[in-house]
């Protein structure tokens, strides 16, 4: 047997709890003392709280991808009524840049593709996408999509990543606008993108 485990090989200090089913998916719930749901709940609901200005100012251009972190992290533990949703809410339509449709990692920032969908995701958790002019971002969503299929995070640098391939995507169908993609040709961008160990 295993130094620091059970015959049943658990960890010591944890015991395995019921079987639950969660959405229609089946999860084991594991209570333990090296996890300790109310600290990490306090934790993440707290984040936002943080107003250390140097940790500020090394974040700030992710911020909207944290708040959506912190949120799935809350929906992920039950607790998402701990979020502050207006705040939250308010937050990301500060973000939003009306010229070109995108959102940026922060008020004031250039608007990216990632932050962009970090914002859609945030407004789906929320039930709030409908706040949002759905025309104007599918706009910013298909300028960064290049001709050969892949796409750009924004349209200073002209960078391009199969991230934001990913994440052009799921903006597109976050929104029911799919259609709007070429969505061959960013197939084949992704394929043409595998490396030769698979």
């Amino acid at each position: 047997m295993e130094s620091g485990k059970r015959d049943g090989g658990q960890l010591d200090g944890e015991t395995m709890g019921s079987e639950e089913n969660v959405d229609g998916v089946g999860v084991v719930a594991v209570e333990s003392e090296m996890f300790r749901m109310e600290q990490v709940i306090e934790y993440v609901a707290e984040i936002e709280e943080n107003e250390d200005p140097y940790l500020q100012f090394l974040l700030q251009h992710k911020r909207i991808s944290g708040v959506y972190w912190a949120l799935t992290s809350l929906h992920l533990l039950n607790a998402q009524h701990r979020a502050p949703v207006e705040k939250i809410f308010d937050y990301v339509h500060s973000c939003y840049d009306e010229e070109s449709g995108g959102f940026g990692g922060h008020p004031e920032q250039d608007p990216h593709i990632l932050y962009t969908l970090s914002a859609l995701q945030i407004l789906a958790l929320l039930g709030r996408l409908d706040s949002v002019d759905t025309d104007q971002v599918m706009q910013f969503v298909c300028k960064r999509q290049n001709q050969d299929g892949s796409f750009s995070g924004d349209e200073i640098s002209g960078e391009i990543d199969t991230r934001f391939s990913y994440a052009g995507l799921l903006c597109a169908r976050l929104l029911g606008r799919i259609a709007d993609i070429d969505v061959k040709s960013a197939v084949k961008y992704v394929i043409k993108c595998a490396n030769f160990d698979g």
